[in-house]
């Protein structure tokens, strides 16, 4: 399903904003050719719609390790339509590197407990191949304390087969699925799912983590579901144009 096509496009549409800026209004699965083909979750609601959903988690993931994959695996994107699944990085790049069309990113977590938590950041980009889909971000928007991707900004992707070994004042050097790191993961969406987990804790970087800062309780704060979506940075003005 998100495996890029080579066929050729008629009608372009280069992400979801684009479509949602010519009326299309429902949330479902679309067709974008940016570069190549390939099929995207179009988010057309959520404070205007026009989110290009490249990232998400269900609780009913078929098992812990869903997420354990290759770094090839990851380029390519994996996962089912409208279950859990990463869209890849491959795709990340092109819908995010174009300097004529900047992203905002938008993360929207839900605890176990039923606690929702929205983030933004005002630029969203995915650097190529060459370097290793590095993560650049822009301002913080969102609860105090929750700026946890901004220990990964200006780094490269990585995955569980590729782990520093190197303490950094005492942070952890583990991580499980892939993500982009550092020394330390204060963040790491795509960790496992640790359902069977006696002590039902998240164990810091390997679970699905989302740190609040000076809270180390919330290392262990089991998430339910994640979205993560990008959205042409200009969408609400072009929007408000069309509405005047």
């Amino acid at each position: 399903f998100f495996r890029a096509s080579l066929l050729a496009g008629g009608n372009r549409n280069e992400s979801c904003a684009q479509l949602r800026r010519k009326g299309e209004d429902v949330s479902d699965a679309y067709q974008i050719t940016p570069h190549t083909k390939f099929r995207v979750n179009c988010d057309m609601v959520t404070d205007g719609g026009g989110w290009t959903i490249f990232q998400r988690r269900n609780p009913y993931e078929y098992k812990e390790n869903l997420f354990e994959k290759s770094v090839d695996d990851y380029e390519k994107g994996f996962g089912e339509a409208f279950g859990s699944y990463w869209i890849g990085n491959a795709n990340l790049h092109v819908l995010t590197a174009f300097p004529s069309n900047p992203q905002v990113l938008r993360i929207e977590i839900t605890t176990k407990a039923g606690k929702n938590i929205t983030v933004e950041y005002d630029h969203f980009e995915v650097g190529s191949k060459k370097d290793l889909y590095k993560l650049t971000i822009g301002n913080y928007e969102g609860p105090e304390g929750y700026d946890a991707l901004r220990p990964q900004n200006g780094h490269g992707f990585i995955t569980g087969s590729k782990q520093y070994t190197d303490n950094y004042q005492g942070c952890y050097t583990i991580q499980s699925g892939g993500w982009w790191g550092n020394e330390c993961f204060r963040s790491n969406l795509n960790g496992k799912r640790f359902t069977s987990d006696p002590n039902n804790e998240n164990k810091k970087g390997l679970g699905i983590t989302w740190a609040k800062e000076g809270d180390t309780a919330s290392n262990n704060e089991n998430y339910e579901l994640v979205e993560m979506k990008i959205r042409d940075a200009d969408f609400k003005f072009c929007m408000g144009k069309m509405a005047n």
